[in-house]
């Protein structure tokens, strides 16, 4: 059996909700032409289901594994989005609308100028139709009134469709368990203690501190003072909210895999893969965009656990922070060399407390701009030395 649901995709989770109440009327999505809007069912049990569609560029029409924990069921596929179902319609481990804000987003926006450029030529009809009747007679007929109702629906159901669903996925949440936070970087379950009982370990040294500067300029140095600190009985505690301050507790010497991994855009599947390979996450950035995730993973014996099974991925991701931050530093650097120039001529000659003082500031940024992008590039150069070496 097909339907077509007409624009199911302006308001996704409408579109789930609709495909949820069908199954527990007996029918089951068995498939999906995106672009047609004609969904496939087939008649079973009334056994009400949840669904969920996922955009996902690239994934072939699988969903990651880390759904299958969670109870989600493959139901179809393309080469850019995924269909899954779960027979728990109450399941709280549901994969995110991320995807769907930005689709919607862009969908509202576009939807937004076609409406303005219906409504202008709108405008221009109704006013030339103005002037006809006070020219003493009236050229609009029946068909041309019901023509500029069709155009005006056209061009404001659609827009009106997409706020309210961008409305809907605004209320959504991800399954990060990041809630409770002004900043959502760190997951509820990694504070194991109280403020309270924080300051008195903190005060007693059964735990401690450390602030290494710029550190996500370096990563691998933060990796190798984590993983040195606990051989030596300091197990990585928890980051603070802004992930500049590492806290460490006093425990029995353990092997610690700690990873931190640089990503253009960390979208669920990503984290729900590392969860399901027994990643435990520490960290996130408070952008989910160009954002640095943390991993750690206790381990034994000799052989420490690799993140990624190959090392290109990660030189890949060296590479990619030393152009992004390297040359993004150096830009800046650049621009305040040449705006210095235009503070020496104005400055100097009027005051020269003020021309030091710019001076000064000016510097100082210089040098951490300078020092920030050589880590990024020297990081870079590192993992490339360490990846030819196992080659």
């Amino acid at each position: 059996m097909k339907k077509f649901f007409p624009l199911w995709y302006a308001d996704i989770i409408k579109t789930e909700n609709k495909l949820s109440e069908l199954s527990g009327k007996g029918l089951h999505m068995t498939g999906l032409s995106p672009f047609m809007c004609i969904f496939s069912f087939e008649k079973g049990e009334n056994q009400r289901e949840r669904y969920r569609i996922c955009p996902a560029k690239g994934c072939g029409g699988e969903p990651p594994k880390g759904l299958s924990a969670g109870g989600w069921e493959k139901v179809c596929g393309g080469k850019n989005y995924y269909a899954v179902k779960n027979a728990d319609p109450d399941t709280e481990n549901v994969p995110s609308y991320s995807n769907w804000k930005t689709y919607n987003r862009i969908s509202l926006y576009a939807a937004f100028m076609f409406f303005c450029f219906v409504l202008g030529l709108l405008s221009s009809f109704i006013m030339g139709a103005l002037e006809d009747l006070d020219a003493g007679k009236l050229s609009v007929t029946d068909s041309e009134i019901i023509a500029f109702f069709l155009i005006f629906a056209v061009g404001l159901i659609p827009m009106i469709r997409l706020f309210i669903s961008n409305r809907r996925l605004a209320k959504t949440d991800t399954d990060l368990d990041l809630k409770g936070k002004v900043i959502k970087t760190i997951p509820e379950g990694n504070f194991l203690y109280t403020p309270k009982e924080e300051k008195q370990m903190l005060k007693d040294g059964r735990m401690m501190r450390k602030f290494p500067i710029g550190w996500f300029y370096a990563p691998d140095r933060a990796e190798e003072m984590v993983e040195k600190l606990a051989a030596e009985g300091w197990r990585f505690y928890r980051f603070n909210q802004l992930g500049t301050v590492f806290y460490f507790v006093k425990s029995e010497p353990c092997k610690i895999k700690f990873v931190v991994d640089y990503q253009n855009e960390a979208k669920d599947e990503y984290f729900l893969n590392g969860k399901d390979d027994g990643w435990k996450l520490e960290f996130t950035s408070a952008s989910r965009l160009q954002c640095f995730v943390v991993w750690s993973k206790e381990y034994d014996g000799n052989e420490a656990p690799e993140f990624y099974s190959d090392g290109e991925t990660k030189l890949r991701h060296a590479k990619r922070m030393a152009y992004t931050f390297g040359i993004m530093l150096t830009a800046c650097a650049a621009v305040m060399i040449m705006s210095s120039f235009v503070i020496v001529q104005e400055q100097m000659s009027e005051s020269m407390p003020l021309f030091i003082y710019f001076m000064l500031l000016y510097l100082i940024v210089l040098v951490e701009f300078g020092v920030f992008a050589s880590r990024s590039i020297c990081y870079y150069i590192r993992t490339k030395r360490r990846y030819n070496n196992k080659q």
